[in-house]
């Protein structure tokens, strides 16, 4: 997984590099506005829009779901209950777009994901006896047998046969979350 973050935060770089000049003299402020005018075409530009909408469209979709699943766990209410959470979340995220939204949103979210990260790890940590004890319990997991080894777990029965395996799929995954980020309308170097 480090591998694979490595690549992928390399991304933002080449995108800065590679993309970003052009995404600033287009002065285009939304991914459609920037293809109908790369293409001087209505059609491009409602084709783009077509597919960013159904993109976010089933990105909210997979997320809704994910995250009503964990507040159902985590807060013992019926998954229902935990959709209609969700969807005010995004309501009031949505009353707060724009670039000021979109700090406070963000900002938020960074001390919110920081504190319930921090604290998630402090309390595991504790619950197995200190950092080295959990780690030991980590070591010996009877399922994961070199799990903390640089390539996890590996033999017949894991996903990757072989270490050389892992290494494969970690770069070829990485390039390609390299090439998302760095073509992602959202990475810095439209700013």
């Amino acid at each position: 997984m480090l591998i694979v973050t490595l690549l992928n935060v390399c991304g933002y770089v080449v995108g800065v590099l590679g993309f970003g000049r052009y995404l600033r003299r287009s002065r285009a402020l939304t991914v459609p506005e920037y293809f109908g005018r790369r293409f001087d075409s209505r059609a491009v530009q409602s084709v783009a829009g077509v597919m960013v909408v159904v993109g976010i469209g089933f990105y909210l979709v997979a997320v809704t779901q994910g995250l009503a699943l964990v507040l159902a766990q985590l807060m013992g209410w019926a998954t229902w209950v935990s959709v209609i959470v969700v969807w005010l979340a995004y309501t009031a995220f949505t009353f707060l777009s724009g670039s000021k939204g979109i700090l406070v949103n963000d900002t938020i979210m960074f001390f919110v994901f920081m504190v319930a990260g921090v604290a998630g790890m402090s309390w595991i940590v504790f619950r197995a006896g200190g950092p080295a004890q959990a780690l030991e319990q980590l070591r010996a997991l009877p399922g994961k047998p070199d799990g903390l080894s640089w390539h996890g777990v590996t033999g017949e029965a894991a996903y990757l046969g072989s270490p050389g395996q892992v290494l494969t799929w970690a770069i070829a995954t990485g390039l390609a979350w390299m090439a998302v980020v760095a073509v992602s309308p959202g990475s810095p170097r439209a700013i």
